[in-house]
């Protein structure tokens, strides 16, 4: 039987998160220019002002905050 410490457990705990976060940050980083392309493309209004005809950006939350469409 292999005999293993509590303490482990606890840095893992400590641990994990932080190298999910450095991980998800370098891909993310990797890929800068391309994320940072796609955000600006993207030029639907969120509202309209009175008298205006414009195609709006989907709702992703009605009035309340509880989650819409798909």
């Amino acid at each position: 039987m292999i005999k293993t410490s509590r303490s482990s457990i606890n840095a893992m705990k400590l641990t994990v998160p932080r190298l999910v976060d450095e991980i998800t940050r370098d891909l993310f980083l990797e890929d800068i220019d391309h994320h940072f392309e796609s955000m600006t493309a993207y030029k639907l209004p969120e509202f309209s002002l009175p008298g205006e005809e414009n195609k709006l950006a989907p709702a992703t939350t009605d009035f309340y905050g509880k989650k819409v469409g798909t």
